[in-house]
C-alpha cells in the first residue's frame, strides 16, 4: 500500500469506526456491550472466547470481563511480561553493538537511539509498567486486530462502501484501541512523515471514534492522545521481545547480521523508527 496522507487517513478512519463498533469501559461486561449491535455476525458468535491483549504480549491467555478481573490476571503476570521484555532488550542492545562496529553511517542514528534507551533502561522499565497499569485497569478497551501494519491492509478504490480491507486476524484481542493506532503510525511511517501527520491522524481518529460511539458517548482528544503515547511503550516491546532475539540468535550462529535478509531489512526499519518514536516521547 502506497504511504500518502490520504491512504494513511483512510487507515484511521477504518480502524476508529470499526474500534468504536465494541468500545466499552474497563468496568463494563464486554459481551454485554455486544447487544446492541447490527452486525450479523457479532449477534450470530459469542466472543467471550477471545484473549486479553496481553497473552499477546507473552502473558497468561485470558479474557477478564471486569476490571477487577481483568487486573487479577495481568498484575499476577506483568512481573514476566517485564522479565521478558528485559531479556528482549539485552539481545537487541548486545546485537546492535556489534552493528555499531562496522562503522556504517546508515545505521548511526539507528544506534544511537537504541544506547540512549539503554543508557537508561530502569527508567524506561518504569515508564512501561505504568502503561501496562493504565492498559490493564483503567483506558477503555474494544476488539483489538493486534497487527495493524501496512502489509496486512489493501485499499479497496472500487467499493465505495469499504475503504480498506485487512487480513492477518491471528493476534485479534481484547484491550486498548490505540495499539493498532500505534502499530500503524509507528511502525508504519518514517519518522518525518509521523512528525508532519501523527497530530491530524490522532485528530481523525478521535473524530471518527466519536461518530462510531454516537451520541452520548465522548471520548477526549486529550484521552485519545494519552492512550497512544502510552501503547508506544508496546511497540518498543515488539521489538525487544521479537527482533531483538531474532537478531541475536542469527549472530549467535556465526551469522554477518546483514546478509540476514528481509530479517535484517525489516528489522532496521522498525528499530529506527520505534526508538525514534520512543526518543522522542522519552525526551518530552
Amino acid at each position: 500500500m502506497k504511504t500518502t496522507f490520504e491512504n494513511a487517513s483512510k487507515v484511521i478512519r477504518a480502524i476508529a469506526q470499526f474500534h468504536g463498533k465494541y468500545w466499552h469501559e474497563a468496568n463494563e461486561n464486554f459481551q454485554s456491550t455486544l447487544q446492541g449491535t447490527n452486525d450479523p455476525y457479532m449477534i450470530q458468535h459469542s466472543f467471550e472466547w477471545l484473549p486479553s491483549s496481553f497473552s499477546f504480549l507473552y502473558l497468561t491467555r485470558m479474557m477478564g470481563t471486569t476490571q477487577e478481573e481483568f487486573a487479577h490476571y495481568t498484575q499476577n503476570n506483568v512481573q514476566n511480561l517485564l522479565t521478558n521484555f528485559d531479556k528482549g532488550f539485552t539481545a537487541l542492545t548486545a546485537v546492535v553493538d556489534v552493528l555499531a562496529k562496522n562503522n556504517d553511517s546508515k545505521y548511526e542514528k539507528m544506534v544511537q537511539q537504541v544506547a540512549t534507551i539503554a543508557q537508561d533502561k530502569e527508567n524506561i522499565m518504569k515508564q512501561y509498567a505504568q502503561s501496562l497499569k493504565n492498559v490493564c485497569e483503567v483506558f477503555p478497551r474494544t476488539i483489538v486486530h493486534g497487527d495493524f501494519r501496512s502489509e496486512n491492509m489493501a485499499i479497496m478504490n472500487d467499493e465505495q462502501d469499504c475503504e480498506i480491507k485487512v487480513v492477518d486476524w491471528q493476534c485479534t484481542s481484547v484491550g486498548c484501541g490505540l495499539w493498532d493506532v500505534s502499530t500503524y503510525i509507528v511502525q508504519c511511517l518514517d519518522p518525518e512523515l509521523r512528525h508532519e501527520w501523527e497530530t491530524q491522524l490522532l485528530e481523525l481518529y478521535h473524530d471518527s471514534l466519536n461518530k462510531s460511539l454516537g451520541q452520548g458517548r465522548n471520548v477526549s482528544l486529550e484521552d485519545i492522545k494519552m492512550y497512544y503515547n502510552s501503547c508506544k511503550w508496546f511497540e518498543l516491546n515488539f521489538v525487544a521481545s521479537t527482533i531483538g532475539p531474532a537478531w541475536k540468535n542469527h549472530v549467535d550462529q556465526g551469522k554477518d547480521l546483514t546478509s540476514a535478509g528481509r530479517l535484517f531489512e525489516v528489522g532496521v526499519t522498525i528499530i529506527s523508527r520505534v526508538s525514534s518514536a520512543i526518543c522522542e516521547m522519552y525526551e518530552a
